[in-house]
């Protein structure tokens, strides 16, 4: 993992608060090395009314990050180069305020720390109904 003084510009990011709810048209960073699922995650919440920008690994999502303000980062736990909790614990320690959730067929792997350590909002497990990807962003 990246020290976090090499990413000073999320640094800048830190926000007292968002502006609105997460479930009202938000602005929503996927992160997934797996273009299909990154666009097929991207459509269902784009259809939902959701603002959708869209990264395959966590180094440009934290380029991203550093120049665009988000609602809810939603990324794929096993990446290669950064993983989704490298990512998430990254995020966390620059915008703590910033939810993030994980997509993973892993998700009985982590432990309490893990998920307190990365700020992680919550994790969802593969496969997934749209449902569940509703719920969990509203």
């Amino acid at each position: 993992m990246e020290p976090l003084d090499q990413n000073v510009s999320l640094a800048a990011k830190r926000r007292p608060g968002r502006s609105r709810p997460v479930g009202q048209g938000a602005s929503i960073l996927v992160v997934d090395d797996d273009q299909s699922i990154c666009d097929v995650l991207s459509d269902i919440l784009a259809t939902a009314g959701h603002r959708i920008t869209k990264c395959l690994d966590g180094h440009s999502a934290l380029e991203v990050i550093g120049r665009s303000q988000f609602d809810l980062v939603i990324t794929d736990l096993g990446m290669p180069g950064m993983s989704g909790l490298e990512l998430a614990e990254l995020i966390h320690a620059a915008i703590p305020d910033l939810p993030v959730v994980l997509v993973t067929a892993l998700g009985s792997q982590f432990t309490d720390a893990d998920v307190v350590r990365g700020g992680i909002a919550a994790v969802l497990d593969k496969p997934f109904h749209f449902h569940q990807l509703h719920d969990t962003v509203n």
